[in-house]
């Protein structure tokens, strides 16, 4: 009896996790042209998700190389080109995949600049579960989508 009460126990406490979270913050104008500066150590089905999703809405895209710099935890990017007095903002994105009974997508922050990059105009940050938390298996590509929806002003449905 005492054995399958700790047994019941355990399974109970090792199904939960901590839940993932989202924060967000919106564009007070959508842009009406981005530039998108490339994360190459990101998957690359992140950048095309992005680009398609801005384009869903009517916004020009055009992408710029760039160096993503990791310090005290946090990016700072580098554009390598100066060709972004077109852009009414530039993107920025990382993302981030751990592997649990199988690979998912632990963190998504994707965020948006004036041209000049001084001023943050939107950002859209995505954290998920932790532990034995089985609504950390989401779609990533899905996922990525609802993240620009929500920075847009009046974002597109989803079916998130």
């Amino acid at each position: 009896m005492k054995k399958s009460i700790f047994i019941s126990l355990l399974l109970a406490f090792s199904l939960t996790g901590c839940g993932a979270s989202q924060t967000i913050h919106q564009f007070e104008q959508n842009p009406q042209k981005v530039c998108v500066a490339v994360h190459k150590d990101v998957r690359e089905g992140v950048l095309k998700t992005i680009k398609s999703q801005f384009e869903a809405h009517n916004i020009q895209v055009t992408t710029l190389a760039a160096n993503y710099n990791l310090s005290h935890g946090r990016y700072s990017p580098l554009l390598l080109s100066d060709k972004t007095n077109n852009c009414d903002a530039i993107v920025f994105y990382t993302a981030n995949w751990n592997w649990d009974l199988a690979l998912y997508m632990s963190f998504a922050n994707i965020w948006a600049t004036d041209k000049t990059m001084t001023h943050r105009l939107a950002d859209a940050k995505y954290i998920g579960g932790k532990g034995f938390n089985f609504g950390k298996f989401i779609n990533a590509d899905e996922k990525i989508r609802e993240l620009v929806d929500k920075v847009l002003v009046s974002g597109l449905k989803s079916g998130t």
